[in-house]
C-alpha cells in the first residue's frame, strides 16, 4: 500500500512574461478614454492593476487611474502575458473564448484565456456592460458583479490536473471531433524543483495505452529526450483499466527525477476507439511512499451521487444520472523493521483533506478498483506487539 502526493506543477504558464494585456496608462498622453476602455497603472509606487473607464474623457495627468473612483474602476493586479507551457493537439477548451463587449445570454459557457477556466453566464449581458473578463468579476469586491460569473474550473486543457472541480480532460479536435490521428498528447511542467517519482491517472476511460516522454525543453525544438515509459491499460482479458500507477524506474529500480525550469513531459494517450473519445478525471506526478502491506479482506464500494426520485402517487421513477466515488477499506501490516507507526502516522497527518493517489495493491497484486484519487476519511493505527503494527484505513475517492 502506497501514497502518492501530487507535485506542484504549473498550469500552462511559466509566470508573468515581458508584456501585460492592457496598455501602461502613463504612456497614453493625448488619448480619448471610451467607456470600457481598459488601461493599467501603477499608482502611487503600489502595485501593477488594471482599471475599467467608468466616463468618457481624454487623458490628463489630474485623472490618475487609483485616484479618480469617477472614471477608473480597479480590476485588481494586472493580467500578464503568460509564457504557455502547455502544449497540445487537442482543442484547449470545448468551449469559445470570452471577448469584451459581445452580447451574451444568461447559460452561456465560455474560456477565459486569462487563467484558463471556463465560466457559466448567470444572467444576460448587454454588449455595453460586458466589459470586464469573467475571472476578474468573480474577483470583484462589488457582489453585483462577482455574481454574473460562475467558475466551473480549468478548460479541457488543463482539466486532469484541477483536483477540486471534477472537470475531465477530453481529447476533443481543434477542427471538430476527436483528435485520434496523430495520437492525442499534452505536456505538464511540473514545478522547479518538484522531486517525482511516480505518476499516476484516475477515471481514465476508453484508453489503450499511455505514453509518457520527460524532455528537458521542447520537443521538435531543441529539447533532449531523457525517458520514456508505457504503461499498457488493457488487462489480461481484455478488458480496459481505469486507474495506473506508473513507477519511474532505471533499470528495474525506482529512480525519480528533480524538475527543473525545462523540465517537460509529454503525455500521450491510444484511444480505444475512433468514435468514443478518451476522458481523463485525474493525473498526478509526485513522490510515493510506502504505507505497509495489504492484507487480504479489502472492501471496495460505490458512493453515487446520483438522484433516483419516486412519485408516491403513482409510483413512477424519475433518474438524474451523477458521478460515483470510489472507497476502500483495508488493513495494512506495518513491519517496524521497515517503517514506523509513527512515520506512517505523520505522512497520513500531513496529507490529512489533501487529494493523493492511493495504491491499496501490493507489489504481487494488480486490482485496478484499489487504486484511487482521494482523500482519507477513517485512520487508526493498533500496536499489536513490538515485532509488528496494523493500520486500518478508509479512502473515499473523487468523482469519477
Amino acid at each position: 500500500m502506497q501514497i502518492i502526493r501530487p507535485a506542484s506543477v504549473d498550469i500552462a504558464a511559466s509566470g508573468a512574461g515581458s508584456g501585460y494585456a492592457n496598455e501602461d496608462w502613463a504612456t497614453l498622453s493625448g488619448t480619448v478614454f471610451a467607456v470600457g476602455a481598459q488601461v493599467r497603472h501603477d499608482y502611487a509606487g503600489g502595485s501593477m492593476n488594471d482599471y475599467l473607464c467608468l466616463k468618457a474623457h481624454t487623458y490628463s495627468a489630474l485623472i490618475e487611474p487609483g485616484a479618480r473612483p469617477l472614471y477608473w474602476l480597479s480590476l485588481g493586479a494586472a493580467d500578464p502575458v503568460y509564457n504557455a507551457t502547455y502544449i497540445t493537439n487537442c482543442k484547449y477548451s470545448y468551449y469559445s473564448a470570452w471577448v469584451k463587449s459581445q452580447e451574451l445570454s444568461a447559460g452561456s459557457i465560455l474560456l477565459d484565456t486569462a487563467d484558463r477556466s471556463d465560466y457559466y453566464l448567470n444572467a444576460s449581458l448587454e454588449a455595453a456592460d460586458n466589459l470586464i473578463r469573467p475571472s476578474q468579476c468573480v474577483a470583484s469586491s462589488d457582489p453585483l458583479i462577482a455574481a454574473r460569473w460562475s467558475r466551473r474550473g480549468y478548460a479541457n486543457a488543463w482539466a486532469a490536473l484541477d483536483y477540486t472541480t471534477n472537470s475531465t480532460w477530453n481529447n476533443w479536435a481543434t477542427g471538430g471531433g476527436f483528435q485520434n490521428s496523430p495520437l492525442p498528447y499534452f505536456t505538464v511542467r511540473p514545478s522547479a524543483g518538484a522531486y517525482i517519482d511516480h505518476v499516476a491517472l484516475d477515471g481514465l476511460y476508453y484508453c489503450t495505452n499511455i505514453k509518457l516522454e520527460f524532455y528537458s525543453g521542447i520537443k521538435g525544438a531543441g529539447g533532449t529526450l531523457q525517458r520514456t515509459y508505457n504503461k499498457s491499460m488493457v488487462d489480461s482479458r481484455g478488458d480496459l483499466l481505469r486507474a495506473a500507477v506508473i513507477p519511474l524506474l532505471v533499470n528495474g529500480a525506482l529512480a525519480g527525477i528533480s524538475a527543473d525550469a525545462n523540465t517537460l513531459i509529454y503525455v500521450t494517450l491510444t484511444p480505444y476507439s475512433a468514435s468514443i473519445p478518451i476522458t481523463l478525471y485525474y493525473l498526478c506526478m509526485g513522490f510515493g511512499q510506502s504505507l505497509g502491506e495489504t492484507e487480504w479482506d479489502v472492501e471496495t464500494s460505490l458512493l453515487s451521487f446520483s438522484r433516483r426520485e419516486r412519485d408516491n402517487t403513482f409510483g413512477t421513477m424519475s433518474f438524474m444520472q451523477r458521478g460515483s466515488a470510489k472507497v476502500l477499506s483495508a488493513t495494512a501490516y506495518i513491519d517496524p523493521a521497515n517503517r514506523y507507526g509513527d512515520t506512517v502516522q505523520s505522512i497520513l497527518a500531513i496529507n490529512d483533506a489533501t487529494p493523493c493517489m492511493y495504491d491499496f495493491n501490493n507489489s504481487d497484486s494488480n486490482y485496478d478498483r484499489l487504486r484511487v484519487f482521494g482523500y482519507w476519511t477513517k485512520f487508526r493505527t493498533l500496536i499489536k506487539t513490538a515485532s509488528w503494527e496494523s493500520l486500518q484505513l478508509q479512502v473515499e475517492g473523487l468523482i469519477t
